[in-house]
């Protein structure tokens, strides 16, 4: 099994994800953490890889596994056992906006 670490602007990108769905129905924004929750265990436990993220970003080990049901990307790197998550990305909106915290 491999260790996570969260970036805290990715912590903060999820939060506000699940209180914006939270606001257009009660309980979506739970539907959102759990479907979140269970990417991030799927990476944990290394049952996929993710797909590279295109591009350069990608050529440099930079992956990204979708959201079942939402349109967001976990964006992450892997080093050795431990998985590095940059951001919670939507898929829509400002496209590698989070690539000055791959070194963080």
């Amino acid at each position: 099994m491999r260790s996570l670490t969260v970036h805290v602007a990715a912590s903060a990108e999820a939060e506000a994800a699940a209180s914006w769905y939270e606001k257009q129905r009660v309980g979506l924004g739970s539907e959102f953490r759990d479907q979140l929750v269970a990417t991030l265990n799927i990476l944990r436990e290394g049952i996929v890889s993710g797909a590279p993220w295109p591009g350069a970003l990608g050529n440099c080990g930079v992956r990204r596994l979708s959201t079942k049901r939402f349109p967001f990307y976990v964006v992450f790197t892997v080093n050795g056992a431990t998985v590095f998550i940059a951001a919670i990305a939507h898929h829509a909106k400002r496209p590698q906006y989070w690539s000055r915290r791959l070194g963080t």
